[in-house]
């Protein structure tokens, strides 16, 4: 393999700049999933890897679903209120991640959004589907640098760009009310 490369005239730190490149930099298991009703409560745990040297933001996971929107619960692994802004003295709003559901093209989503993500690392959402689902998941954007989080007294804006067109449903953040 070594003769070969060199007759090609690449390193091996070419041929390692290269993969580096071409490999996906957000990878995402499972890709899909299905889910029916019954007795038991199924829990679907999903792990969005950052295959880079570098930190990523704003990373955006679609579940596409079939038929209407789905109902489902989203728990992220250590999603803490800790990463908060106050927008107010009793409501602290987790800055961290959130949800919209939405529809576009007459196809049901569910977006997440992920401020960031450590290099070479993975985070860990769990998907609690209520009722039948069945989903195909997909990484549709994400970003090299952080973006600004603007707040004032009582008021918080998490910046947000949609990856297309979409009428949105609902939007869900982490609040916690300060006792």
């Amino acid at each position: 393999m070594a003769d070969l490369l060199s007759i090609l005239g690449l390193g091996l730190e070419t041929i390692n700049k290269i993969h580096n490149f071409v490999k996906a930099k957000i990878t995402i298991e499972p890709k899909s999933f299905i889910s029916f009703p019954g007795n038991w409560n199924i829990i679907i745990p999903i792990i969005v890897t950052n295959r880079t040297e570098n930190p990523l933001f704003d990373v955006q996971i679609i579940l596409w679903s079939k038929g209407k929107s789905p109902r489902i619960e989203i728990r992220i692994d250590d999603q803490e209120i800790e990463h908060s802004e106050s927008i107010d003295d009793s409501i602290d709003v987790n800055t961290d991640s959130f949800v919209i559901k939405g529809v576009v093209n007459e196809k049901s989503f569910i977006l997440i959004q992920l401020s960031y993500l450590q290099p070479n690392s993975s985070k860990r959402l769990f998907i609690k589907p209520i009722g039948a689902l069945e989903t195909k998941l997909e990484v549709v954007k994400f970003s090299t640098h952080p973006s600004l989080l603007a707040s004032k007294e009582n008021g918080v804006s998490i910046p947000f760009t949609p990856p297309f067109d979409m009428s949105v449903i609902s939007i869900s953040l982490l609040l916690k009310r300060k006792i």
